[in-house]
Order: C-alpha cells, then structure tokens, then sequence
C-alpha cells in the first residue's frame, strides 16, 4: 500500500493509501474477504533509499509500515486484518538491490482482512444480493 505507480492493484495518486482499502472494501460482498502480498517497511527507510530510482521501482521507497497498512484496512471498515512478514523475504530482498542492504528495512508480507457480515448502517442496500448494490449511506462522504 505505497502512494507509487507499483502500489496495490496498481493505485497511485496522492489519497491512493486511503483509497485502496476503501475501495476494496466497497466492492467487497459482506463477509467478502482481502488477500494480498505486498512490501511493507519494518524501519524507517533511509534517505540514501527514498532518493534512490532503484529502490522506487523496487517498491521499496514507498512502502507503508505494517501499523499504517493495519489502520488503513480497519479505518476503511475491514475487520480480522492480519500482516504477516515473510522474514525469509529479507535475503532476496537484498538481491534486488545488492549494497543497497534494503531487505535491513523491508519484507514481504501477507496481508488478510474481512469485511464484516453486516455493513454498519443496517439498511437494505447492505444485504447480500445479485443486483448491484448502491453504495452505503453511511459510508458517504468518509475517508
């Protein structure tokens, strides 16, 4: 969940860290479930990496810590979120960038959450159905 061309499901822009969830969480069916892998930053990323063209494409320069990947799916609705860091993802990490030292940093890591079964308002437009469903009213006009 990075705010570059190589975040999640190819979101960019500057809100593309609250957008993701939320529009995940949008067309989700209620009890629906996320699954993805991404880069997630285990310490601050140094200077020397931010800068580095590399490390941007590498998606390493700007991925989200595990704490803000956590707030932004339960701030978006999502509940169970889970962030599971591949540790073993370290090493090869360090390859893509050799001197680079990137995976002291960043991991891989699996990333799950469900939408819960009922959405928070209760009305009909939150029932699992066929048709499409309108967005929900009392998700209008949150972040």
């Amino acid at each position: 969940m990075r705010a570059g061309p190589e975040g999640i499901a190819g979101v960019k822009g500057e809100n593309s860290c609250v957008l993701f969830p939320t529009e995940a969480f949008r067309v989700l069916k209620p009890g629906g479930r996320l699954a993805v892998s991404d880069i997630v930053a285990l310490e601050p990323i140094p200077a020397t990496l931010r800068t580095d063209f590399a490390a941007y494409t590498g998606c390493v320069t700007g991925a989200a810590s595990v704490a803000e990947v956590e707030a932004m799916l339960q701030a978006a609705g999502f509940a169970d979120v889970r962030v599971v860091v591949k540790e073993s993802s370290r090493a090869f990490i360090n390859d893509w960038m050799p001197g680079a030292r990137a995976g002291d940093y960043v991991a891989s890591a699996d990333i799950t959450a469900r939408k819960p079964a009922q959405d928070c308002c209760g009305n009909d437009c939150c029932a699992e159905s066929d048709r499409a469903r309108p967005a929900s009213p009392c998700r209008q006009g949150s972040a």
